[in-house]
C-alpha cells in the first residue's frame, strides 16, 4: 500500500517510499533480520481482513504448467514471470506436496500448479498463453452481511 491505495502486483523496478506497506510472503526470521539491517519498521499485531486482499486490480488463479512448456526444467526466477505475466506465484503444488517457501527457486515440471495473483489486465494474457493450462480462478468467499 502506498497512501492507502493498494499496489497490485507491483512491478520489481518500484522503488519503495517511506510509508509504503508491504504484505510479504516469507518467514518471520528474514523479515526480522531486513528490520535490522534496513530500518524496516514492523507493525505487530495488525489485524488483516479478507477485504485487504480482494482488489478489482487483481485475481487469485490455479494454473497447472502444461506438457512440453517453455516453463519445464526453469524457475520462475530464471524466466522472469513477474515481468512477462503480470503475476506472482504464491504457492506451488510440486510432486505431490505445496510448497509456500522458495517458490521462485523452485525447478518446474509439466503438471505442477500454480497459485497465481494476477493483474485482471494481464488474466487472459495468461489464460491464452500456451505454458499453462487456467484451470480456475480462486474467488473471496461473498457473505451476507445480515
Amino acid at each position: 500500500y502506498r497512501d492507502k491505495i493498494p499496489l497490485v502486483v507491483p512491478p520489481p523496478q518500484l522503488i519503495l517510499q517511506a510509508n509504503d506497506m508491504l504484505r510479504v510472503r516469507c518467514n518471520v526470521e528474514k523479515i526480522r533480520k531486513l528490520q535490522e539491517r534496513e530500518g524496516i519498521v514492523l507493525k505487530a499485531g495488525m489485524k488483516w481482513r479478507d477485504q485487504d486482499f480482494e482488489s478489482d486490480l487483481a485475481v487469485l488463479v490455479e494454473a497447472v504448467v502444461a506438457p512440453n512448456s517453455v516453463l519445464e526444467g526453469k524457475t520462475c526466477k530464471s524466466v522472469k514471470f513477474r515481468n512477462t505475466f503480470g503475476a506472482i506465484v504464491l504457492a506451488i503444488r510440486h510432486s505431490g506436496t505445496v510448497r509456500r517457501e522458495n517458490v521462485g527457486r523452485t525447478c518446474l515440471r509439466a503438471g505442477d500448479a500454480l497459485l497465481v495473483e494476477v493483474r485482471r489486465n494481464r488474466l487472459e494474457q495468461l489464460k491464452q498463453h500456451q505454458a499453462f493450462v487456467v484451470v480456475s480462478e480462486i474467488d473471496f468467499p461473498s457473505f451476507r452481511k445480515k
